[in-house]
């Protein structure tokens, strides 16, 4: 009995690069893994390795004791939970959004949640595609501590590292940060890889002698690689996601009156390069504009 209760029938909503991984990872686990996504092409291969379509959220949550959420957007988030899941799930099941969401969206569909009984917790996650294939995720959670240490068993099957933060909301308030910072890891090393290339040296070898050195960050083993090789197709986390993010960030600042300096000036870059056309793209596109303020200059 996983999760330390009968936690067996699993629902993903959302396929995309993290729910796909997530997906496979559980599978990989023995649990029944039910999936929906508008996009049918990303359910047939999930379906062959075992995984079960459903054939709307309403039919997945019904059939399901935790509802794992991986959504693009706010608005889509709460048009799912509210008007979907929450009246289909039976009282006692769980809904873990993964994705970020905005605070304020993310208190409603708590409030929702608890008023049918069901249980809402906020766990956005961190550690890439990879991360979410090998289960080996950093998940940050908000909501009611009991209902956390519930469900906590279950969550260890998808991550390495899981973090009770607060109530409802706190696990998108420090994804936020954390994104905040990753942003900005990725801008400097854009701008360092950028000067040294100027100067003749190769960004392979600066990005080898950062990483042996105090200036070493995840960030680089992550999205490094597609900075240095300019492989932006291969997408780690989307920039239209980190610009996205960025958003939620400066309005949850500017509503509780907490002054930033970096954060605007990462959000601008990452909003020009979005709208240059880069959003589908890796996050370390943002490096591409380096190179178009060169050509213009």
């Amino acid at each position: 009995m996983k999760g330390g209760k009968a936690m067996q029938q699993i629902g993903v909503i959302g396929c995309g690069v993290m729910g796909d991984g997530i997906v496979r990872n559980l599978l990989h686990k023995n649990y029944n893994v039910h999936i929906y996504d508008t996009e049918p092409a990303r359910l047939e291969d999930l379906r062959r390795k075992g995984a079960l379509p459903a054939g709307d959220t309403a039919a997945l949550a019904a059939a399901c004791d935790v509802i794992i959420t991986s959504l693009p957007s706010p608005v889509i988030m709460e048009n799912v939970i509210v008007n979907s899941v929450i009246p289909s799930a039976a009282p006692g099941a769980y809904i873990l959004d993964m994705g970020t969401t905005d605070i304020a969206t993310t208190k409603e569909l708590n409030e929702h949640a608890e008023a049918a009984g069901i249980h809402f917790l906020d766990c956005p996650v961190s550690g890439g595609p990879d991360g979410a294939k090998n289960g080996t995720l950093s998940m940050m959670c908000g909501g009611r501590e009991d209902k956390f240490k519930e469900v906590e068993p279950f969550m260890r099957e998808m991550g390495a590292s899981i973090y009770y933060l607060g109530p409802s909301g706190s696990g998108q308030v420090v994804k936020m940060c954390n994104n905040l910072v990753v942003s900005g890891v990725i801008t400097v090393l854009s701008e360092a890889f950028h000067t040294g290339e100027t100067y003749g040296i190769p960004s392979s070898v600066l990005a080898e002698v950062l990483q042996s050195g105090s200036a070493a960050t995840k960030a680089m083993d992550v999205f490094g690689g597609n900075i240095v090789a300019g492989t932006q197709d291969e997408v780690k986390f989307s920039l239209q996601h980190m610009a996205k993010d960025l958003s939620f960030l400066e309005d949850f600042t500017t509503k509780e009156r907490i002054s930033l300096l970096a954060a605007p000036v990462i959000k601008e870059l990452y909003d020009e390069a979005a709208a240059a056309g880069m959003g589908e793209m890796d996050s370390s596109a943002v490096s591409l504009m380096y190179k178009h303020e060169q050509q213009k200059g």
